[in-house]
């Protein structure tokens, strides 16, 4: 039991942003009692909102995201280090940033729970139940912006900035693909607005600039480190 523990406590030690992943421990909480008791002051909306159909199929990718998410997590944490500090910074930091903004002027979506769209068009089938199911779920709130398409976002910037996928096409391209279908399955499950998806992206595009240029402070400091020991021991 020690010897288990002790290896534990190494792991733990070589792997210190295991760490960051405490961040769930105020996120989890947050948004769930944001979702449940705020009551939302604005209720997002644009025109465009209205010409979108409703496409049962589309929760399959949005389900998927759950799986995603945390597997995005550990891969980076064991295959690429740098990729992983990266995806914390850029993912985490959108999803203090909704946080915030949901508790500065909670907001939400008037389509919400228990709308029966699917059924006056006369569609009932297994996808249909399982958006329900999921409605049922959650409050149509919460929604600007949107947690769904931050994520999906962050992951998809960090793929294609990681030096893992640098020669993976193909695997940055599925990437990019997924990101996209989670932003499209939020409005067309009618869970979210399209200003939901432009503020997401705003978002992680600012802090995927800042996590470049911090990127590049970083490797400028280290190279000037290493022209300074080296004209040192000349």
């Amino acid at each position: 039991m020690k010897k288990w523990c002790k290896n534990i406590g190494r792991w733990f030690k070589a792997n210190p942003e295991v760490w960051f992943l405490l961040f769930f421990a105020y996120y989890f909480p947050a948004f769930f009692l944001e979702n449940q008791y705020l009551t939302p002051k604005w209720w997002v909306y644009t025109p465009l909102d209205d010409l979108i159909p409703c496409v049962e199929y589309f929760v399959i990718p949005y389900f998927l995201w759950y799986f995603v998410f945390a597997g995005s997590l550990l891969f980076f944490l064991f295959k690429d280090k740098q990729a992983f500090r990266n995806l914390c910074f850029v993912m985490f930091g959108s999803m203090t940033a909704a946080t915030i903004f949901y508790l500065i002027l909670p907001n939400g979506v008037r389509n919400g729970v228990g709308e029966p769209f699917y059924f006056d068009s006369g569609r009932q089938n297994f996808f249909v139940d399982w958006v329900m199911w999921i409605k049922s779920t959650s409050n149509p709130w919460t929604c600007f912006p949107s947690v769904h398409c931050a994520v999906a976002i962050s992951i998809d910037f960090i793929v294609q900035r990681s030096a893992f996928f640098k020669k993976r096409f193909v695997w940055r391209g599925l990437s990019f693909l997924f990101a996209v279908s989670v932003c499209l399955a939020t409005v067309f499950l009618k869970q979210h607005s399209v200003l939901d998806i432009f503020a997401s992206l705003a978002i992680c595009l600012f802090l995927n600039l800042i996590s470049i240029w911090w990127g590049w402070r970083r490797e400028a400091k280290r190279e000037r480190a290493a022209l300074l020991t080296g004209e040192r021991l000349s």
